[in-house]
């Protein structure tokens, strides 16, 4: 009948409890082996004593007694060599021998199969990396991608003036490849020790083994990247959001830890910052890297002075506080022995960057100082240097048509267009050159020609690497020409690069005969390992993409109060740095200079003086292409009227 219940057997009920007694793990398998043991020793026993009460007077080798045949089947079952203590004993004696060395066999190859397995089980799990990690105040890295190797790097250099420092990385790799990679690409880890974990980085318990609720930032990294289709940038929003939920949990309501995570969609980046607005900051790469290479081609030497503002090693942006006793903004970088204030944080919590020189500063106000280190950031009583007095130039750059050309379509390309049409004087032009058309609906391209103003937009499809479909375009006639990375090809970030090196050896060779000016060549490169390749082009411009993100993460990692700073910084409204010619700021340039001086001039424009860019140097890496930051205020260098002042200002005239 249906619904009536069917009774089970003993056999099946022993069977079901003995199958999840043995699913408990190595120790049921002890248990059981143990109690196969004694049961055996017990019955074996019993029969041998049995047996020669019933022969009666039998040969024994080793003599009568109750006790020692209970001794002598112990040693036969625990060591099956112990047999040969029956070898002059009765037949009878002897098959209860053969018995118990038999038996021991089995259960001594019984036991050997255990250890073994529970071994091997064990190094196995330490190789996975599941025992909890015992560290305090570390950084903890969610998740694997091509940017790890560079985050860590810039760890390793923030963390290098502390004894002992550590950073967590939990990812769901296996933790031998982690480990082997890191062993090989990152040797040289100074006083950081970097601790891997396999597990899901959204798991509370996997989280719980990196010890999450102790760490001072936290990283969660995008799973896919830019390039790749929209299914995996979804599953990897998804991925990172559920991680973010899960620190918010772990870490307590007063933890200061940030929390910066890679997001790709717009709405999903403001449902996350909305978990934790103080302290959980959301980074749009691809927003970022098109901003930054426009204002790369717009001046020549600025992607040298992002990658040392974005580094720890070199200049760095520190928040400093004072009892300013109403300061003005301007007089306070006189006071400032190392260092250069780019900024204010307000009691507001908002950040103003390159405010008025005549701003004075509010007890309770932190200046925002670019300096080599905080530990050199100091307010001198007196003025550390003081200006020569000069005649102020009321020169100004103007706003003209410009031609670009953008090589590649990327997630990027339609945020660094909609820049563009800010910056460019009305009737320019952007012409966009796509290696792979089918994958671009025309629909997109039309609805960003009607975003932007200013600019006439083209787009073709040709072969980059054809060298006469290239020279149709007469390359050399263009303002500025960006090479995008298509990091989704196949190949990864590696052959995404060769294609880029290609592409520029092919420009510059169509460009070879051009004496006049040339357009300034700007790259996207993918790995920062191809530096040397792409210097030997000989292009203008390059940004290495991974590793500029890299570096902002860990900087926000560090404060997430930079976020502001960089969001403001890398965007059209507001303060922003450009490399300007120094006859802008003197009527006729003094064959010396200190920079004290340029201070003194870029305040006079409303501009926050940075550094300097040396035509004379700008040949190679050794010099650091020419550029040198926050000098000190009153070393005497000697310039040209083509020499450059790196200020922050808030447009490019």
């Amino acid at each position: 009948m249906a619904g009536q219940k069917v009774e089970s057997s003993a056999r099946e009920r022993f069977r079901y409890w003995f199958d999840g007694f043995m699913a408990k793990g190595s120790s049921s398998a002890f248990i059981a082996l143990t109690i196969v043991f004694l049961a055996l020793f017990f019955i074996i026993s019993v029969l041998r004593i049995s047996a020669i009460a019933i022969a009666g007077d039998v040969p024994l080798q080793e003599g009568e007694g109750f006790w020692r045949q209970i001794y002598i089947t112990f040693l036969e079952i625990t060591d099956p060599g112990s047999m040969t203590q029956d070898v002059h004993s009765s037949p009878v004696v002897k098959i209860f021998a053969v018995l118990a060395g038999m038996s021991g066999i089995v259960l001594l190859s019984a036991l050997i199969a255990f250890v073994t397995t529970a071994l091997d089980q064990r190094l196995n799990d330490l190789r996975k990396g599941h025992s909890k990690v015992i560290e305090d105040e570390h950084s903890l890295i969610l998740g694997w991608n091509d940017r790890i190797l560079d985050i860590l790097k810039e760890l390793i250099l923030a963390n290098e003036s502390e004894e002992s420092a550590s950073v967590v990385i939990l990812a769901e790799k296996d933790k031998e490849e982690m480990d082997d990679f890191l062993g090989l690409n990152l040797p040289d880890r100074l006083t950081t020790k970097v601790v891997t974990r396999s597990g899901s980085p959204s798991s509370l318990v996997n989280l719980n083994v990196a010890s999450a609720d102790t760490a001072r930032s936290v990283i969660v990294l995008a799973s896919a990247d830019s390039g790749g289709s929209q299914s995996d940038r979804d599953r990897s929003d998804m991925t990172v959001i559920k991680s973010v939920l899960a620190m918010r949990q772990l870490l307590e309501d007063d933890s200061d830890a940030p929390v910066v995570a890679e997001i790709f969609n717009e709405q999903r980046r403001a449902l996350a910052r909305s978990l934790d607005p103080k302290h959980v900051v959301c980074l749009d790469a691809d927003d970022v890297l098109a901003k930054i290479l426009v204002q790369t081609s717009r001046s020549e030497g600025l992607a040298v002075v992002y990658e040392e503002m974005l580094s720890f090693d070199g200049a760095e942006m520190y928040f400093y506080g004072h009892p300013w006793n109403e300061m003005l903004f301007g007089t306070a970088t006189y006071h400032l022995p190392d260092g250069v204030p780019v900024g204010i944080l307000g009691l507001d919590g908002e950040v103003e960057l390159n405010p008025n020189p005549s701003r004075p500063l509010v007890n309770g106000e932190e200046l925002l100082i670019l300096a080599t280190d905080d530990s050199a950031i100091a307010v001198a009583p007196e003025p550390v240097a003081y200006p020569i007095q000069i005649v102020p130039s009321d020169r100004r750059r103007a706003f003209k048509q410009e031609r670009e050309l953008i090589i590649g379509w990327t997630p990027k390309l339609e945020t660094l267009v909609r820049e563009y049409s800010d910056y460019v004087g009305p009737g320019s032009q952007i012409d966009i050159v796509l290696r792979n058309d089918d994958s671009i609906p025309s629909a997109r391209i039309e609805k960003l020609n009607a975003q932007v103003e200013n600019i006439a937009l083209t787009v073709s499809n040709r072969d980059p690497f054809d060298s006469e479909q290239m020279s149709q375009l007469e390359p050399g006639g263009y303002d500025n020409i960006i090479v995008l990375s298509e990091s989704g090809a196949a190949g990864g970030s590696d052959w995404a690069d060769a294609e880029t090196l290609l592409i520029l050896i092919q420009l510059q060779e169509l460009m070879k005969t051009q004496t006049e000016t040339r357009p300034t060549l700007i790259a996207e490169v993918l790995d920062s390992k191809n530096r040397e390749l792409v210097n030997q082009t000989g292009i203008s411009e390059f940004i290495i993409s991974n590793r500029l993100i890299s570096m902002l993460a860990a900087q926000m990692s560090e404060d997430a109060k930079l976020f502001k700073v960089y969001d403001t910084l890398f965007s059209e409204d507001g303060a922003e740095v450009y490399l300007k010619p120094l006859s802008l700021y003197f009527e006729t340039v003094p064959p010396q200079l200190r920079y004290i001086d340029m201070i003194a001039a870029a305040q006079q424009r409303g501009e926050t003086a940075l550094g300097w860019r040396r035509l004379a140097d700008s040949d190679g890496p050794e010099s650091n292409f020419g550029v040198r930051l926050i000098p000190p205020k009153d070393e005497v260098q000697t310039f040209t009227a083509e020499d450059f002042i790196v200020v922050m200002a808030e447009d490019e005239t």
